[in-house]
């Protein structure tokens, strides 16, 4: 089951975290910086789901590490809005990590 997989569990820690963050974003940027956050942080989850499921799984888990890549020029831009603290930001960083270092290794295993 993908809810076993490790990578699916740091996953989910990382997108409860940004929907924490997101919840305390200014009005200004809540709606617009804050909603594209928690949409690319959920359609990581969705592309683990679809990697579990299909023989081809490369182009899923290339999506996925693009979007965590993507993920993370947003939250750099919140904190260079001053919307981040560095300990939010260095929080998200650590939690970050080991999904794109899984979702490569596994990337790599497919190829």
């Amino acid at each position: 089951m993908v809810e076993e997989l490790k990578i699916y569990k740091d996953v989910s820690e990382l997108v409860k975290r940004v929907f924490i963050i997101i919840k305390n974003f200014p009005r200004d940027y809540k709606f617009t910086l804050g909603t594209k956050i928690q949409n690319v942080a959920l359609d990581c989850v969705d592309l683990i789901y679809r990697s579990s499921r299909h023989k081809e799984k490369a182009n899923y888990l290339d999506e996925l590490v693009a979007n965590l890549d993507f993920l993370s020029f947003l939250m750099r831009t919140s904190k260079d809005l001053n919307i981040l603290t560095e300990r939010q930001f260095a929080i998200f960083i650590e939690l970050r990590q080991p999904c794109v270092k899984q979702a490569s290794g596994w990337l790599k295993a497919t190829k």
